[in-house]
């Protein structure tokens, strides 16, 4: 449900294509046609995966643009989240531990951890993000 939310609202476009996915990958399990399936299968990670990244880079803008503490600290939560998952749930694109753990680095290495963080520091990792994932 928490996914599907991110899919609706970070890639829209997608959206109905992992819908139909899902319902044609069903149906294919039904019938037994492994084929379907697994295509159906790539489609769903393909676009669940991309919608990991880009919810990222959205929250990195989000802390870029906001001035209110509140709002950067809720912003720079969610993408060390969605940051830190990619080890776990990318395997299309292979964003392993050692791309993840790299990115949260490079977020939170300065003096003061986040605090200290400047936007060019979360434009290099919105690069590699969108470089990672084909964005």
């Amino acid at each position: 449900v928490f996914l599907a939310g991110y899919l609706n609202e970070k890639n829209t476009t997608a959206s109905p294509r992992v819908y139909l996915a899902l319902l044609k990958g069903r149906a294919a399990i039904v019938n037994n046609d492994k084929t379907t399936m697994n295509q159906q299968a790539d489609i769903i990670r393909t676009e669940l995966e991309k919608t990991i990244a880009m919810a990222a880079v959205s929250y990195l803008n989000s802390w870029k643009s906001n001035s209110s503490l509140d709002t950067k600290a809720h912003a720079m939560g969610e993408a060390l989240g969605f940051i830190y998952s990619m080890r776990f749930c990318t395997t299309k694109y292979k964003a392993d531990a050692a791309f993840s753990d790299a990115q949260l680095t490079a977020l939170t290495s300065g003096t003061n951890g986040v605090w200290s963080l400047t936007n060019a520091q979360a434009d290099a990792v919105i690069a590699a993000i969108n470089t990672k994932f084909a964005l």
